[in-house]
């Protein structure tokens, strides 16, 4: 589906996490013609450098814990995963 298709049934502020390459791009510019105003989660040495110029907040990708206190913040509805992510912690268990 097209993000264009996808506004018939999105309703709320989408927020993209947003890793490396082009989709995270081109789904904030699709967005932002359709009338949106997308919050970027950029993830820290990996978003494009274009993504800046959203409203957004930057974390590694260890961080993610606090993305729930900030997507509430923002008021998001909606959240697209975008992008690759070249750098991965080693996780413990």
């Amino acid at each position: 589906m097209s993000v264009s298709g996808a506004r018939n049934f999105l309703s709320g502020r989408t927020a993209i996490i947003a890793g490396n390459g082009v989709l995270p791009i081109t789904i904030a510019q699709e967005l932002e013609k359709n009338g949106q105003n997308p919050f970027l989660v950029l993830l820290r040495d990996e978003a494009d450098a274009l993504l800046y110029r959203y409203e957004h907040c930057e974390l590694s990708i260890v961080e993610l814990a606090r993305l729930v206190k900030i997507l509430k913040a923002a008021e998001i509805c909606n959240i697209v995963l975008a992008g690759g992510v070249k750098r991965r912690p080693l996780l413990k268990q």
